[in-house]
């Protein structure tokens, strides 16, 4: 849950920050893929990055879901969200501490 919060709190931030402002970055994908012939298939894919740059630190946040159809059954279904803290120690050497979590049920991924 907190996860999400964070997601949620910092892409909301992200999105009513001015777009001059370049301390802020944020890119979204949709997708729908529908196929008919022999079988009937429909895969939707959302996903999202926001960061934020100050002095020598980057937060950075991820999100994805991707779900697939055939003939009405599910055949695929994951999601990831993640959050990435990066610290600059010198012009070449950067360090970060990052914590994920994500699901796949079909590839039995929990």
């Amino acid at each position: 849950k907190l996860f999400v919060l964070a997601f949620a709190l910092i892409s909301t931030l992200a999105s009513a920050q001015d777009t001059q402002d370049k301390r802020w970055a944020h890119e979204s994908e949709a997708s729908v893929v529908t196929t008919t012939g022999n079988t009937e298939t429909q895969t939707y894919s959302l996903k999202e990055t926001t960061s934020y740059k100050f002095d020598k630190n980057i937060i950075e946040n991820k999100a994805s879901y991707l779900l697939q159809k055939d003939s009405g059954d599910k055949k695929a279904e994951n999601w990831l969200v993640s959050l990435r803290y990066e610290r600059e120690i010198t012009e070449k050497i950067s360090g970060f501490v990052m914590q994920t979590v994500d699901s796949d049920k079909f590839a039995s991924i929990y």
